[in-house]
């Protein structure tokens, strides 16, 4: 991969682009028992599906799904991205939910992590809002997203189709070798 990578996408009802840029030097998975990589691990992409089993991937302050499946038949039940921001998240003794666990691990004490009755993601650390903040669901089938109704209720999820995966990640990669 060419670093950085910058990925066009768009909102899950294929409107309002915006651009989503894929800065790692490394790769790791989390050990048991931990809901991140730790401090200064902000530029490593990092992976484990039995503890974070909303999102595919953490990397600095994006949290990324990667399915086959369409949006709406992933974001169910233990997928569901609205139950990474339930509060007890693995019965956390501070009654936090799973954003802010793998924040307050990353980046320091005291985030908050919520959506809003507008669908927006509020992401703050004490009292002041977090920059940077994404959640992103990348396709792994062709096609462009179509969900007006779930749009709603989640405003800020970042798109990236399998188009502009395959241009960018999966072709780039083979014309660059």
């Amino acid at each position: 991969m060419v670093r950085p990578t910058v990925l066009n996408a768009t909102d899950l009802n294929n409107q309002n682009p915006s651009t989503v840029t894929l800065d790692f030097e490394d790769y790791d998975v989390l050990k048991a028992g931990k809901t991140s990589l730790g401090r200064d691990h902000e530029k490593v992409l990092c992976h484990d599906s039995a503890r974070q089993p909303v999102f595919d991937y953490m990397l600095g302050k994006m949290f990324i799904q990667v399915s086959v499946s369409t949006f709406d038949q992933r974001n169910k039940d233990s997928a569901s991205i609205e139950r990474a921001f339930q509060k007890g998240f693995n019965n956390d003794p501070k009654n936090r939910n799973q954003i802010e666990c793998y924040l307050d691990e990353t980046y320091g004490p005291t985030h908050t992590a919520e959506i809003s009755n507008t669908g927006h993601f509020e992401v703050r650390r004490n009292g002041i809002a977090v920059t940077g903040f994404r959640i992103i669901y990348i396709h792994g089938t062709p096609g462009r997203p179509s969900y007006w109704k779930v749009v709603k209720a989640l405003r800020d999820v970042a798109f990236i189709s399998y188009e502009e995966i395959k241009e960018k990640l999966l072709l780039g990669k083979c014309l660059s070798d």
